[in-house]
Order: C-alpha cells, then structure tokens, then sequence
C-alpha cells in the first residue's frame, strides 16, 4: 500500500512539474520584461500569481504585480489589483482602495471610448491595453 501511494506521489510530481516547467519559459521572458517597467508583463505575472499558473499561488506577490501595473495606468491590473482590496487576498480588505483602483480603471476605460466615439486616435499601446479589460 505504501508502495502505491509512493509511485503515485511520483507520478503526480512528475505530472505537475512538466505543467509548471512548461509555462516557465512565458514567465521568465515576462519578469525580464517587467523588470523593464513594462505594465503588461507585470500584470501578467501578477495574474499567475493571482491564479497560481506556472507559480504557487501567492496573493501578496499578486498584489506586488498588479500594483506596479495599476501606477502605470494599466487598467486591467487596476481591476485585478481593487478584486484583491475588495476580498482581501494578498492585503488588508479595503473597501476604499478597491473602490479607488475601480474608479481609476472605469476613468481609463470611459476616456478610451470618448475619444474613439469622437474619431480620435487610440495608441498602440492603450490599445493593446484595452485588450486585457472588457
């Protein structure tokens, strides 16, 4: 019995360790570039954080991410970053620094479809930004 619960502990590690290892080389490329200050690759690594894809789930080291991200502007991270306030994952629940990263998201989001509604042009990297919030 020992035996078997050995052989599928192995198994298991070794099942997981390839999924993990698999996704490593999309997560050394994004910490490269969020050491670089790029807002994307910080909400992306703040994502697998967030998540636990590729890495352990770690909602403070999520938070650490997506805040890097949200003081850029990113919008995407700014929603994630408020989600975590508002259910206390990763820092202390606070209603009013959710509500606060939300309110910066929806300005984004709102002055991005001002502009298009009226012909102005969206840049590249807003709209690639844009991608990432619904």
């Amino acid at each position: 019995m020992m035996r078997n619960l050995t052989v599928a502990a192995v198994l298991a590690a070794l099942v997981f360790g390839a999924q993990v290892q698999a996704q490593t080389p999309d997560l050394d490329a994004w910490r490269a570039r969020a050491a670089q200050g790029d807002a994307e690759a910080q909400w992306r690594l703040g994502a697998s954080y967030d998540l636990g894809r590729g890495v352990p789930q770690d909602y403070a080291e999520a938070v650490r991410w997506y805040r890097l991200a949200a003081e850029q502007g990113f919008a995407a991270a700014q929603i994630n970053l408020g989600r975590l306030y508002d259910f206390g994952r990763g820092v202390t629940q606070d209603a009013a620094d959710a509500a606060r990263w939300l309110a910066a998201a929806r300005a984004i989001r709102l002055g991005v479809r001002r502009r298009g509604a009226r012909g102005g042009a969206v840049g590249r990297d807003r709209a690639r930004e844009l991608q990432h919030v619904g």
